[in-house]
């Protein structure tokens, strides 16, 4: 079986998030709905991983109310592990360019939408380049805002970046 193509392809990674679920999803419908009008269809994998009971039960409640319509696709999986789902979820993918989010993220309503203009604007380094907000924010648990440097600009250092004993 061939997988169809798509242009953009979003993984949702969920675990424990409870009530916060309901959020996250509304700031990706809002995203979705965003891009979806510049003429993109992205479709939204989600993998829950090692997920409790009250995630599940909000998962299905809060998806299933708001992303009719949507090109969607729910995976249980038990690996107790975010980079594993994540992994997971992009081996799951159709897309030519996949996001990557958790259960417990915000997304801005033009992040996808811009995100894949800028892309497409920079195919020819675009290949295999890993591309990440300037801004992000938590929320639940802690509350922060962190503003992450571009790796293109003058002064940036890689070498905390590097896992190099």
């Amino acid at each position: 079986m061939t997988k169809t193509t798509t242009a953009l392809s979003v993984i949702l990674t969920v675990h424990r998030e409870g009530a916060r679920i309901q959020a996250t999803a509304r700031s990706l419908l809002y995203a979705f709905n965003k891009v979806k009008s510049k003429g993109i269809q992205p479709e939204l994998i989600v993998v829950r991983d090692a997920s409790d009971n009250l995630t599940v039960e909000y998962t299905d409640t809060t998806l299933a109310e708001l992303f009719k319509g949507h090109d969607i696709h729910l995976y249980d999986v038990d690996f107790e592990s975010m980079g594993a789902a994540r992994n997971f979820g992009i081996q799951q993918s159709a897309g030519v360019i996949v996001a990557v989010i958790d259960a417990d993220d915000l997304v801005s309503e033009d992040v996808f939408t811009r995100g894949v203009e800028y892309i497409q604007s920079h195919e020819e380094e675009a290949e295999s380049t890993a591309y990440h907000p300037e801004y992000t924010f938590a929320f639940g648990i802690e509350y922060w805002g962190r503003k992450s440097p571009d790796s293109a600009s003058q002064g940036f250092v890689k070498r905390p970046l590097i896992n190099d004993p």
